[in-house]
């Protein structure tokens, strides 16, 4: 085999490495290359062959990291959102351990972050130091005597509290007491199509908060270093929460108590981000659809579905009407699309696509793809299967 034979295959095999460990493989070669060993005392040049082996094992140590991404708390409480599994690509726009200080017996710990170019992502832990029980829902609280094969009875899930849990914290007067957040002093209320889970786990005393903030359906794009700042800290009266309004501008002024604040780095966030606009008109049951844009992103895929509705259909989907309609009628179709390819596989089987709906418009969110396919397809999904007949091509 020839050495660009063998390059070629490595490549083949690991994905691009994350710039992080780019640099640093660079570096650490430039180290090899500019720097003697020592061993006793005694200087060795660095010949040839053990430069090639250095970079040998280099590159399988860095492409071996790559490849496995970090586990990412984001991803177990927003698996209906983001997918089971955190792609490779996570691993260049999430950032952890951000802030930590303790209020009122509260260790409020900004665990993890993340701006896939369209989203915020924040990750929050509160861990009340005088609690000491888990305050986590196991599998066996969550089940009883239906727990899913495979999963351990005393299994702590992402996705739950136990009861009493949040007035425990409620009792600290800590936590959120403002609706809103704000972007380097700018402040800015929960956007449509944002949400957030809350959720236990098994250190003692500890409350998980885990939020997604839709940037993009407020047109805020972040590019640099930017301030977050959370009402999240020592509960504050409504004397001051009145303080902060602003009665000309109707927006709330950045807070100087009761707020954490943590510095993200979003640079070169926006170069990872592609978008398309395919525009393929196609008759789904009497109705013109057409997916109008696409975004691909590190953490999540976006799509804008347009579509002009008749008067029967728009009833339909409204719930104005009380006929039954065809099997083949897109408002019957809508809530059933799945992104799939060119001959109906589902790429993200039981993911639910659809985030919010409108007379002219529909927008649905799938996790992100590890690579973007020539072929893509939204297609009513039953049994497993995408009818291709009504389905709207992407790209």
């Amino acid at each position: 085999m020839t050495q660009s034979e063998f390059c070629r295959l490595l490549l083949e095999k690991y994905p691009e490495m994350p710039e992080r460990f780019a640099a640093r493989t660079e570096e650490t070669l430039r180290r090899c290359v500019s720097s003697p060993r020592q061993a006793a005392g005694r200087v060795f040049p660095l010949n040839k062959r053990g430069l090639i082996l250095a970079v040998a094992l280099l590159i399988l140590l860095f492409t071996t990291a790559a490849y496995a991404a970090t586990h990412w708390g984001i991803f177990d409480s927003l698996s209906f959102l983001l997918g089971d599994t955190a792609p490779r690509s996570a691993d260049g726009v999430m950032q952890s351990d951000l802030y930590q200080e303790t209020v009122n017996g509260v260790e409020i710990t900004v665990r993890e972050a993340g701006y896939d170019g369209r989203t915020l992502f924040v990750r929050v832990s509160y861990r009340m130091l005088d609690v000491d029980r888990p305050l986590g829902i196991t599998a066996r609280e969550a089940y009883g005597d239906r727990i899913p094969s495979g999963m351990a009875p005393d299994a702590f899930l992402p996705e739950g509290a136990k009861e009493g849990a949040e007035a425990l914290l409620a009792d600290h007067q800590v936590g959120w007491w403002a609706d809103c957040i704000w972007l380097d002093g700018q402040p800015m209320e929960m956007p449509s199509g944002s949400g957030g889970v809350i959720s236990g786990s098994q250190t003692p005393g500890e409350i998980i908060v885990t939020e997604y903030w839709r940037l993009d359906n407020e047109d805020i794009r972040l590019d640099g270093a930017v301030d977050v700042t959370l009402p999240i800290g020592a509960w504050q009266d409504s004397k001051y929460r009145r303080s902060l309004f602003d009665p000309e501008t109707k927006e709330m002024q950045l807070p100087d108590r009761g707020a954490v604040t943590f510095r993200m780095d979003t640079r070169r966030v926006q170069e990872k981000v592609v978008t398309e606009h395919p525009n393929l008109e196609t008759n789904v049951g009497g109705t013109a659809v057409w997916v109008s844009e696409i975004t691909y992103t590190p953490l999540l895929t976006y799509l804008k579905l347009r579509y002009r509705l008749p008067e029967a259909e728009r009833n339909f989907l409204f719930g104005n009407g009380d006929e039954a309609w065809p099997a083949d009628s897109f408002s019957r179709a809508l809530y059933a699309l799945e992104l799939t390819d060119e001959s109906g596989k589902p790429l993200f089987p039981r993911h639910g696509g659809i985030s919010a709906v409108g007379e002219t418009w529909a927008e649905l969110t799938y996790p992100a793809l590890e690579e973007i396919p020539p072929t893509l397809y939204l297609a009513p999904v039953e049994n497993g299967q995408g009818d291709m007949t009504r389905a709207v091509r992407v790209r």
